[in-house]
């Protein structure tokens, strides 16, 4: 008789609690007026998983004025897990550096070797050439993964909460 009386309990305060529970609000951040393209980065495990927790940078550097701009990317779900940032790029090459932190995630324990080291990666990048939806930027691999670099048109992003929440490079 207890175990039904707590089984109801649980069923009735839970079911309220999550009955109550409104929608997250999300803000979009559409690209800047000068944002031409949205660069994405996505590691996967040797299985195909898209890998989260990593801190993801690239430094774009403009091979004529060699001027030199560092992004992080940030977490994002579209389709697919990847990394992604619009950027602000004028016709011509470039080189994308990028810099991958090992998952901060805790590993199981047939995983726990792997991911342990900073990935760099570096690439040319023409950003005049013209391309419909999305356009190869390169790929490299590890023992452990496969990690795909791509570029496409900048694009509006969402992002949880109100007013207030501001973006940055």
């Amino acid at each position: 008789m207890t175990k039904t009386i707590s089984m109801l309990f649980f069923i009735v305060f839970f079911a309220g609690t999550t009955m109550a529970v409104e929608p997250m609000a999300l803000t979009e951040v559409k690209p800047g007026p000068d944002e031409t393209h949205h660069i994405e980065v996505k590691p996967e495990s040797a299985e195909g998983y898209r890998i989260p927790y990593m801190d993801v940078f690239v430094l774009i550097v403009d091979e004529q004025t060699k001027d030199e701009e560092t992004f992080a990317l940030h977490p994002m779900f579209s389709g697919n897990f990847h990394y992604g940032v619009n950027v602000s790029l004028k016709p011509g090459k470039y080189l994308l550096k990028f810099r991958l932190a090992p998952p901060s995630f805790v590993r199981g324990e047939n995983r726990k070797a792997q991911w342990l080291e900073r990935i760099d990666a570096e690439f040319p990048f023409d950003s005049s050439i013209k391309f419909e939806k999305s356009i190869r930027i390169g790929q490299t691999k590890t023992n452990d993964m496969r990690i795909i670099f791509e570029a496409e048109h900048a694009e509006p992003m969402f992002v949880p909460g109100g007013a207030g929440h501001e973006h940055h490079h």
